[in-house]
């Protein structure tokens, strides 16, 4: 069994155009898919009061001087851990694969509620582990029985448990854990489960402590659970009937809700209230609305808002004290599935350059700066080739809208979050030696999102793998080509490739722990005593996407 660790550390009216499908790309060129959150550095702001440079030389001996990023500490602090293992049947046919990856809380100031809330996790481990055993018999068996009936093909069973988090501060930390399962057949099956721990206690947080008076807590809450599953939207993913009892009991059930940045949500996995085809329907009751929650469990943060596809939402988006309008809506043409966009502020269509390709239905009013008077709107979008961006726009006092720019990466993703007042970090595609990504940072400087340069990138530990060497490469032990130079070889080898300065440079790791500077002249060029080597035959297991 393996173990890894991490840290958890426009605008647009479509008019569609023929065929011709749209995109449009942030000022950065970098690109990214959306992933499972593996740096979630726990940290509230970003700061470089103690400014560092890092002077990376060339073969052409340049030097430029960027500044370095600091993280300060937290006091809560999350470790996303992986376990995962392969099954093979008696004849060693893979029969089974599975994977979890589960969080490990630390608490500087109380360790004490750190190793409750960890012991309760710890639980979930060993649900897990039973259910694996248990799935591997039948994987077996069923593979078994398939060998023996002539033209039945068996398919590798998968188990996947999965937790994000999607709130932590220093009243709540909430998790969701996505336990996801195929055993044949079109697809596979999911169902996720909200778990909402109060760092106050270690305890759970259920409905009947969540608020003083949990009777008419849950009776607010379920009147306004209702009126928005008959707005639009939800009505287009709900089935056709559905009483308002069932409605409530379904989203009441023990697990089914979570504490976010934009307030309480509720959910429903498939088949509940919806066809498979909906996927998990969530309800969010924004803090503003949420009658009776404790003082306790007040969210603080800057605000954060997400409405669901086809709703409209009434806000004072640039602080003259009237409410503006806002809608958002995404339908796609039938024969050729081409998505038009309805943006709209008081009516008014809000119209760009910038164009989206697959946009997320749902969007969100987020107050980036909680020093000025604007409350800005992010739209997403999955990008062409599951490349996915978020645009933010501003409506300014004249009433005209400004695009800000874009980070990329979706704004409902765990790899993207508000650091601090105007800083923003969210994933990015690497662009040297293979397909891989890491955490970037954004900064809104006036009516422009800037994406910050860094000296160092550190990628997610899902991009780092043993690889192989598979022929001599010269390293160096500094990023200069005038610095002591160490030729590797296949018995150095696996390494990992755990840094990059994303231009030229990529430090790896050696199996004894030596590191090392390894020289890319472009993106899978390596310079190795004079000579360009192919990375791909230097180095096996490397991610090339297209």
């Amino acid at each position: 069994m393996k173990k890894n660790y991490y840290l958890s550390s426009m605008l647009i009216v479509f008019c569609m155009m023929g065929l011709m499908a749209c995109s449009f790309a942030p000022e950065s060129d970098d690109a990214v898919t959306n992933e499972q959150t593996e740096t979630e550095s726990a940290t509230d702001e970003l700061t470089a009061e103690d400014e560092q440079t890092d002077t990376v030389e060339s073969d052409s001996d340049s030097e430029k001087e960027i500044q370095e990023l600091e993280l300060p500490e937290e006091n809560v602090t999350v470790l996303f851990e992986t376990e995962s293992g392969t099954l093979q049947a008696d004849d060693g046919t893979e029969v089974l694969t599975y994977i979890m990856t589960y969080p490990v809380v630390s608490i500087e100031e109380n360790p004490d509620i750190a190793d409750k809330i960890n012991k309760d996790i710890e639980n979930y481990r060993t649900t897990y582990d039973t259910a694996v055993s248990q799935m591997s018999e039948t994987a077996k068996a069923d593979y078994e029985f398939m060998k023996s009936e002539e033209g039945m093909d068996y398919y590798s069973y998968s188990m996947e448990a999965q937790f994000s988090l999607q709130r932590k501060d220093d009243a709540i930390i909430s998790f969701t854990m996505l336990d996801w399962n195929y055993t044949g057949g079109a697809h596979g099956n999911y169902g996720s489960t909200g778990i909402n721990y109060s760092l106050l206690t270690g305890e759970r947080i259920s409905l009947d402590t969540i608020a003083d008076d949990a009777e008419t807590f849950k009776k607010t809450a379920g009147e306004y659970l209702y009126q928005l599953s008959k707005t639009s939207g939800y009505q287009e993913r709900l089935f056709e009937e559905y009483e308002k009892q069932i409605l409530i009991e379904s989203l009441y059930m023990d697990g089914k809700w979570y504490l976010s940045n934009s307030g309480m949500v509720f959910f429903a996995d498939p088949y509940m209230l919806g066809p498979y085809a909906a996927g998990t329907i969530e309800f969010t009751i924004p803090y503003d609305d949420l009658s009776g929650l404790k003082d306790e469990f007040a969210y603080h943060g800057n605000y954060e808002q997400m409405i669901a596809q086809g709703n409209e939402i009434k806000k004072d988006l640039n602080g003259d004290g009237t409410e503006e309008v806002v809608f958002y809506d995404v339908n796609y043409t039938e024969e050729e599935y081409l998505a038009v966009v309805t943006f709209q502020i008081d009516d008014k269509e809000i119209e760009s350059t910038a164009v989206l390709e697959f946009p997320n239905p749902d969007y969100y009013l987020v107050d980036l700066d909680q020093g000025d008077q604007y409350i800005e709107i992010a739209i997403q979008d999955y990008g062409p080739s599951d490349d996915p961006v978020t645009y933010f726009f501003r409506h300014l006092e004249d009433g005209s809208t400004v695009l800000l720019g874009g980070i990329t990466d979706l704004w409902s993703s765990d790899t993207s979050r508000l650091l601090n007042n105007n800083l923003l970090e969210g994933r990015s595609r690497l662009s040297v030696l293979q397909t891989w990504f890491a955490p970037a940072h954004w900064k809104l400087e006036g009516e422009q999102l800037v994406k910050i340069e860094e000296p160092t990138y550190y990628p997610y530990e899902s991009s780092i793998v043993d690889n192989q060497i598979m022929s001599d490469v010269a390293v160096y032990e500094s990023r200069s080509m005038e610095a002591e130079k160490t030729v590797l070889t296949s018995e150095d080898g696996p390494v990992r490739f755990v840094a990059t300065d994303d231009k030229n440079w990529v430090e790896l790791e050696t199996a004894d722990g030596e590191r090392y500077q390894l020289y890319l002249t472009d993106f899978s060029k390596v310079e190795s005593d004079g000579q360009e080597v192919e990375a791909t035959s230097a180095f096996d297991a490397l991610i090339i996407a297209d």
